[in-house]
Protein backbone atom coordinates (compact mmCIF):
# COMPACT_ATOMS: atom_id res chain seq x y z
CA UNK A 1 0.00 0.00 0.00
CA UNK A 2 2.45 3.08 -5.34
CA UNK A 3 3.79 6.16 -3.99
CA UNK A 4 6.32 6.41 -1.79
CA UNK A 5 6.00 5.97 1.62
CA UNK A 6 6.77 8.91 4.04
CA UNK A 7 6.65 8.90 7.91
CA UNK A 8 3.02 9.30 8.36
CA UNK A 9 2.15 6.69 6.29
CA UNK A 10 4.57 4.43 8.10
CA UNK A 11 2.92 5.30 11.33
CA UNK A 12 -0.50 4.96 9.78
CA UNK A 13 0.66 1.21 8.59
CA UNK A 14 2.10 0.46 12.11
CA UNK A 15 -0.53 1.40 14.27
CA UNK A 16 -3.08 0.16 11.47
CA UNK A 17 -1.22 -3.49 12.03
CA UNK A 18 -1.17 -3.14 15.65
CA UNK A 19 -4.64 -2.83 15.97
CA UNK A 20 -5.30 -6.15 14.17
CA UNK A 21 -3.61 -7.88 16.71
CA UNK A 22 -7.06 -8.31 18.55
CA UNK A 23 -8.88 -11.87 19.33
CA UNK A 24 -9.92 -13.20 16.04
CA UNK A 25 -13.68 -13.64 15.67
CA UNK A 26 -16.21 -16.56 14.65
CA UNK A 27 -14.18 -18.14 12.02
CA UNK A 28 -15.48 -17.54 8.69
CA UNK A 29 -17.22 -20.80 6.67
CA UNK A 30 -16.36 -20.02 3.26
CA UNK A 31 -13.73 -22.23 1.99
CA UNK A 32 -13.42 -20.92 -1.66
CA UNK A 33 -10.39 -18.98 -1.54
CA UNK A 34 -10.81 -17.20 -4.54
CA UNK A 35 -14.30 -15.73 -3.80
CA UNK A 36 -13.98 -11.69 -2.70
CA UNK A 37 -14.71 -11.38 1.42
CA UNK A 38 -16.40 -8.42 2.64
CA UNK A 39 -18.13 -5.17 1.56
CA UNK A 40 -17.28 -3.10 -0.94
CA UNK A 41 -14.23 -5.05 -1.52
CA UNK A 42 -12.47 -6.92 -4.01
CA UNK A 43 -9.84 -8.91 -1.86
CA UNK A 44 -9.57 -12.81 -2.14
CA UNK A 45 -9.39 -14.95 0.86
CA UNK A 46 -6.20 -16.00 -0.54
CA UNK A 47 -5.04 -11.80 -0.98
CA UNK A 48 -5.90 -11.13 2.48
CA UNK A 49 -3.92 -14.29 3.58
CA UNK A 50 -0.82 -12.70 2.18
CA UNK A 51 -1.66 -9.32 3.77
CA UNK A 52 -1.97 -11.10 7.42
CA UNK A 53 1.39 -12.43 6.41
CA UNK A 54 2.35 -8.75 5.66
CA UNK A 55 1.41 -7.14 8.51
CA UNK A 56 2.70 -10.10 10.53
CA UNK A 57 5.98 -9.16 9.38
CA UNK A 58 5.26 -5.19 9.20
CA UNK A 59 4.35 -6.03 13.31
CA UNK A 60 7.31 -7.84 14.13
CA UNK A 61 9.51 -4.97 12.72
CA UNK A 62 7.84 -2.09 14.22
CA UNK A 63 7.96 -3.97 18.15
CA UNK A 64 12.02 -4.31 17.04
CA UNK A 65 12.24 -0.64 16.19
CA UNK A 66 10.28 0.24 19.80
CA UNK A 67 12.45 -1.81 21.71
CA UNK A 68 15.78 -0.24 19.79
CA UNK A 69 14.38 3.36 19.23
CA UNK A 70 14.68 3.78 23.25
CA UNK A 71 18.55 2.81 23.62
CA UNK A 72 19.45 5.29 20.77
CA UNK A 73 20.74 8.43 21.27
CA UNK A 74 20.45 11.35 18.87
CA UNK A 75 18.09 12.99 16.07
CA UNK A 76 20.46 11.75 13.16
CA UNK A 77 20.49 7.60 14.60
CA UNK A 78 16.87 7.77 15.22
CA UNK A 79 16.43 8.80 12.38
CA UNK A 80 18.86 6.37 10.66
CA UNK A 81 17.02 3.77 12.57
CA UNK A 82 13.61 4.92 11.04
CA UNK A 83 15.35 4.85 7.59
CA UNK A 84 16.33 1.19 8.19
CA UNK A 85 13.21 0.15 9.27
CA UNK A 86 11.16 1.39 6.82
CA UNK A 87 13.38 -0.71 4.31
CA UNK A 88 12.87 -3.59 6.66
CA UNK A 89 9.19 -2.86 5.97
CA UNK A 90 9.01 -2.22 2.30
CA UNK A 91 10.96 -5.66 1.82
CA UNK A 92 9.46 -7.43 3.94
CA UNK A 93 5.80 -6.34 2.66
CA UNK A 94 7.30 -7.15 -1.17
CA UNK A 95 9.00 -10.33 -0.02
CA UNK A 96 5.31 -12.03 1.01
CA UNK A 97 4.10 -11.59 -2.48
CA UNK A 98 1.80 -8.05 -2.10
CA UNK A 99 2.15 -4.55 -3.71
CA UNK A 100 2.85 -2.10 -1.38
CA UNK A 101 0.27 -0.17 -2.72
CA UNK A 102 -1.99 -2.89 -2.14
CA UNK A 103 -0.89 -3.54 1.08
CA UNK A 104 -1.40 -0.03 2.33
CA UNK A 105 -5.15 -0.05 0.22
CA UNK A 106 -6.15 -2.96 2.80
CA UNK A 107 -4.65 -0.71 6.16
CA UNK A 108 -6.67 2.17 5.28
CA UNK A 109 -9.39 0.06 4.23
CA UNK A 110 -9.63 -2.58 7.06
CA UNK A 111 -9.66 0.70 9.36
CA UNK A 112 -12.89 1.92 7.63
CA UNK A 113 -14.53 -1.24 7.57
CA UNK A 114 -15.38 -3.22 10.25
CA UNK A 115 -15.62 -6.71 8.72
CA UNK A 116 -12.96 -6.47 6.63
CA UNK A 117 -10.68 -5.88 9.95
CA UNK A 118 -12.55 -8.95 11.30
CA UNK A 119 -11.50 -11.09 8.41
CA UNK A 120 -7.97 -9.89 8.54
CA UNK A 121 -7.87 -10.37 12.10
CA UNK A 122 -8.69 -14.66 11.59
CA UNK A 123 -6.39 -14.96 9.01
CA UNK A 124 -3.65 -13.17 11.16
CA UNK A 125 -4.83 -16.19 13.53
CA UNK A 126 -4.74 -18.32 11.48
CA UNK A 127 -1.01 -17.96 9.66
CA UNK A 128 0.60 -17.38 13.27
Amino acid sequence: MFRILNVSLMVLTLTAVAGMSAPPAKAQSDSNTNQPVGQGDNYSKQELKTYALAALEVQEINQAYVEQLSSVQGTEAKEELRKVTMDRIIEAIRDTGITLKKYNRITVQSGDNPELSRQISRLIEEVK
